[in-house]
């Protein structure tokens, strides 16, 4: 096995991951990975398809991973089971440990849900993390729908897929030519030009990037907190304002993204950046707990964002902001 790999075995249609955590107990998740085998197998129609985006989703400490309750990412998962049918899930990094949250997908949202992962700083700064997200998405083996693979040394953390009338990219932003597990993230050199190439392709008419840090770190758009002021992509100015050109020029309808645990939904320069917030309810409750429906139809793309404002009952319901990103 290779060094940082993470133990699988099959048991009938699922798939066991054993975890140790430093200080707590070895810890077990179920979860399947068997894809349909086309788009239309799990888009609602020919034209309309919804997404469900969940950022920011679980805690790594003993008490959450040994707990399976509503106030926390569950609650979430099982938001996304009542405004269903959500035909696959993004999620916008800090998704460690991966495994716990496939799993509370398939349980609470969809048992053939599919999800698409990005990294986030907790994923790249724990090497059993990283090394998940590659397993997930091997080359030999990709995800549905998956149109093009990373750059050399991040085949399987930066990929691209079409779902109808969309393009979907993902992009490990913590990526820096030769190691996909860099410290800090950015939009490196390589990263651009892998992008770059892949945005001149595609011919779909509603283009969505997805990435863990946000160009511009706005505050939350119920609780106004800010985190992360200068924590973003906002750290290196030349090489995030080439960045957010090149959507603008390639047509990128909005930015997908998260690490400040705060949502907000703003247009800027032509491109909407959705910071899709948190999702681990009790968590982190200096910001509502947020789902974000998104939406694509032949009528335009819009997004829902479901929040709960930790009343003690999890249900999301609390408060629900609209957004119209393509009229």
């Amino acid at each position: 096995m290779a060094e940082g790999a993470i133990p699988l075995r099959l048991d009938g249609d699922r798939w066991t991951v054993t975890q140790e955590f430093t200080g707590i107990e070895t810890v077990e998740y179920k979860f399947l990975m068997k894809w349909p085998d086309t788009a239309q197998q799990w888009c609602n129609s020919a034209i309309d398809c919804s997404a469900g985006v969940a950022n920011d989703s679980q805690l790594v400490d003993c008490d959450a991973l040994r707990r399976d309750t509503s106030d926390l990412f569950r609650g979430a998962a099982e938001k996304f089971g009542e405004l269903g049918p959500i035909d696959f899930v993004i999620s916008p990094g800090d998704i460690d440990p991966p495994a716990n949250v496939l799993s509370t997908l398939q349980r609470y949202t969809d048992p053939s849900i599919v999800w698409y992962p990005v990294a986030g700083n907790h994923e790249t700064e724990r090497p059993e993390g990283i090394q998940w997200l590659r397993d997930y998405n091997p080359i030999s083996k990709p995800l549905p729908n998956i149109v093009s693979m990373g750059p050399p040394g991040g085949e399987e953390t930066s990929y691209s897929f079409d779902v109808q009338n969309a393009h979907f990219v993902v992009i490990n932003e913590y990526y820096d030519g030769s190691t996909d597990a860099a410290l800090e993230g950015d939009v490196s050199d390589a990263l651009y030009d892998w992008l770059a190439a892949d945005l001149a392709k595609t011919t779909k008419e509603y283009v969505f990037v997805a990435g863990h840090e946000p160009g511009f770190p706005l505050a939350d758009v119920d609780s106004g907190r800010i985190r992360h002021a200068e924590g973003g992509l906002n750290k290196n100015i030349a090489s995030r304002d080439r960045f957010w050109a090149l959507r603008a020029q390639r047509g990128v309808v909005a930015y997908l993204c998260g690490h400040t645990h705060n949502f907000s939904a703003e247009e800027i320069d032509g491109v909407w950046q959705i910071d899709t917030g948190h999702a681990r309810g009790k968590g982190d409750t200096g910001s509502p707990s947020t789902v974000v429906l998104l939406k694509l139809a032949p009528s335009g793309v819009t997004i829902e964002a479901h929040r709960d404002n930790h009343d003690g009952v999890y249900d999301y319901a609390d408060l629900v902001h609209t957004y119209t990103l393509v009229p």
